[in-house]
């Protein structure tokens, strides 16, 4: 899977979501190897979208098509300073539940001192997860390709109540809680209390 992160900041999101539903609607169809897209904005401001394809080569085939680029022109107007986009081609999902139903969706944006050991300790606690966390759906974590020490997680909670009372809870053991905490660094949580979900390929 290859992944976009596209981000930046709004003062309209009902405009920004109706940008992305005629998107979906009259774009997605023939948008190459397009397979989901995980999006909305957080209560200031901040806007984030993941756009998923079944690889690298589809996604720039779809982004030179000049109704794609007509769109993100129109819908880059309603961004304040500006919209980043990192290409992802270090993508790992962990699928617990159904991701498209979720209610809330947390996406957790850091730098961390090695991207493989940490997606291999997040393998490692999925099955502590999938007994003691039932609210996660599942998790994606996208490695940014122009700075691969940087990294965007999305977690997918069947809602934020329950989320938040499970991140109460101490899985795991104080020195595996001591690595997870001190491998990240330049830590920043975009919370999404309405996400925009389509099709999510996990």
């Amino acid at each position: 899977m290859f992944i976009e992160v596209i981000q930046g900041h709004v003062t309209n999101p009902g405009a920004l979501r109706a940008s992305v539903e005629r998107w979906v609607e009259y774009l997605a169809p023939r948008a190459e190897g397009w397979l989901g897209s995980t999006s909305g904005v957080a209560a200031d401001g901040t806007a984030i979208a993941l756009a998923m394809f079944d690889s690298e080569a589809a996604a720039l085939a779809t982004n030179k098509q000049a109704d794609q680029a007509a769109w993100r022109r129109a819908a880059e107007v309603l961004f304040t300073g500006g919209v980043s986009v990192h290409n992802c081609s270090d993508v790992m999902t962990m699928l617990i539940g159904y991701p498209d139903e979720a209610g809330f969706v947390q996406v957790l944006q850091c730098r961390v001192a090695n991207p493989d050991r940490w997606q291999a300790l997040v393998a490692q606690s999925e099955a502590v997860l999938r007994r003691e966390r039932p609210e996660i759906l599942g998790t994606v974590i996208a490695v940014h390709d122009d700075d691969p020490a940087r990294i965007t997680e999305a977690v997918y909670f069947t809602s934020e109540f329950e989320a938040r009372v499970g991140e109460q809870k101490a899985l795991l053991s104080p020195e595996v809680s001591r690595v997870f905490h001190d491998m990240r660094t330049d830590l920043t949580y975009i919370d999404i209390h309405e996400p925009w979900l389509h099709r999510l390929p996990m």
